[in-house]
């Protein structure tokens, strides 16, 4: 009965150990966003460290917009994909993997493709290997068309490194559209409360001895 009850404690502190925010933003100008534009990208290092890029070719959406906004008054905007791909990346500062990536999404248009979740551990050069953790269907109207609403996500990465993480629309003659994403944060890969797992062997041996 001890060993089941410690095993329950244990079990319960591995899964109640507290998720580390590494990155977030919500793509303000106060963070080093660009002011309203929505085209060229851009590549903005942000007060925790954390590097944010989009990317996309001239003429498509790939940049910060005041359009549409969860939070504050800017999001960031990825689309019209059927010609070139088009991404968000985040880089977290000094962390030793990626636990899980939340994020908010609203279609800007009438939208069809899917939005890939995706982690890379090599160095960003143009020639990375790029691993897909989820695929979301952005597929619907436009606000205007009763397409509108902000819809949360968040996708488990669970990968140890120098992790990267990016929201990929692939370019394609049936992808059109694109959506704004606002309120995203990165968490470490969690790990288990030392303290506590001390205290349960504590208690361990305090039960041992009354045995």
């Amino acid at each position: 009965m001890i060993k089941q009850t410690l095993a329950a404690l244990v079990a319960t502190t591995l899964g109640a150990s507290a998720a580390t925010i590494i990155a977030s933003t919500s793509f303000e100008t106060s963070d080093g966003f660009p002011n309203n534009t929505v085209t060229g990208g851009f590549n903005v290092v942000t007060s925790d460290g954390a590097t944010w890029t989009a990317g996309g070719a001239t003429g498509n959406y790939a940049g910060a917009w005041a359009g549409q906004a969860l939070t504050g008054t800017q999001s960031a905007v990825i689309g019209n994909v059927s010609t070139t791909d088009q991404f968000i990346t985040v880089d977290a500062a000094g962390a030793d993997g990626v636990g899980s990536i939340t994020f908010s999404w609203e279609r800007f248009t009438t939208t069809s493709t899917p939005l890939q979740v995706q982690w890379t551990t090599d160095t960003i050069d143009g020639n990375e290997l790029w691993n897909t953790v989820s695929t979301i269907d952005l597929t619907g109207p436009s606000p205007s068309n009763g397409g509108g609403g902000w819809t949360t996500e968040t996708i488990a990465i669970n990968q140890t490194g120098d992790v990267k993480v990016r929201l990929f629309l692939s370019s394609g003659a049936t992808n059109t559209g694109g959506a704004s994403f606002d309120d995203i944060s990165v968490t470490a890969v969690p790990e288990p409360s030392s303290a506590a797992l001390f205290g349960l062997g504590g208690l361990a041996l305090v039960l041992r001895r009354r045995r």
